[in-house]
């Protein structure tokens, strides 16, 4: 008898500090979605939250479609994880990225990620090589290894030679992937990834509405001077 009691208050506490921690998430201030300098200092708001509670908060990602103030708790919980650098947050937050329909996923987690740093990466390569993923969490994956690769330099490298890995297989991504993947590397300063580059543009697999041209990619990458470019 005595066991089921305390199972059932351990279950009781845990209700209890998911409710106040939501309610504690509900009365900060949002910021700017997709602008981490805006984002609350959450260690400061919250002090340090019990991770399990804030990981079961950031998946309640239904909560992002009501209209209420509610809807930003998983949005800062996730942000909240980053910033502590929850490394046991990393699976559960890539599960986010097969959710195409919710924005707000799409705009802050590359963010969060690059937080989370090069702990990230492998999770984030899996994902991006993935064709079963959903599109949007692929350009996503992208989208945070660029972020991370600019904010960690001991993790630039393997950035680079994921996204340079992926583009070399232009001929089986959506045109789509492959602009990111050709923005992702520009975006790395990525000299190395030229000869992929060009071999990605001249089997015709870039969507250019996502990126630019070739000529004016060399100019980006500074293989080319501006007067070159206009000649």
């Amino acid at each position: 008898m005595t066991k089921y009691i305390l199972v059932g208050g351990a279950r009781s506490m845990k209700a209890e500090r998911s409710v106040s921690l939501r309610q504690r998430l509900c009365e900060l201030p949002l910021g700017v979605v997709g602008q981490p300098l805006t984002w609350p200092q959450y260690v400061a708001f919250l002090g340090v939250p019990q991770v399990d509670t804030l990981i079961a908060l950031a998946l309640e990602v239904g909560l992002c479609l009501e209209t209420s103030p509610v809807a930003n708790v998983p949005i800062h919980a996730w942000r909240a994880l980053g910033q502590m650098g929850t490394c046991s947050a990393i699976a559960p937050l890539i599960s986010l990225l097969s959710f195409p329909a919710i924005a707000a996923i799409h705009q802050e987690l590359p963010y969060v990620f690059a937080y989370l740093g090069p702990a990230a990466l492998p999770a984030l390569a899996n994902v991006l090589s993935d064709a079963r993923q959903p599109l949007s969490g692929r350009l996503t994956a992208c989208q945070a290894l660029v972020l991370l690769g600019q904010s960690s330099f001991a993790a630039t490298h393997d950035c680079i030679a994921v996204l340079k890995t992926q583009l070399a297989k232009s001929l089986i991504h959506p045109p789509q992937l492959n602009a990111v993947l050709v923005e992702a590397l520009i975006g790395l300063a990525a000299i190395e990834a030229i000869p992929v580059v060009a071999c990605a543009f001249s089997n015709g697999r870039i969507d250019t509405s996502l990126t630019s041209d070739w000529l004016t990619v060399q100019r980006r990458l500074g293989l080319i001077s501006y007067a070159q470019w206009q000649n």
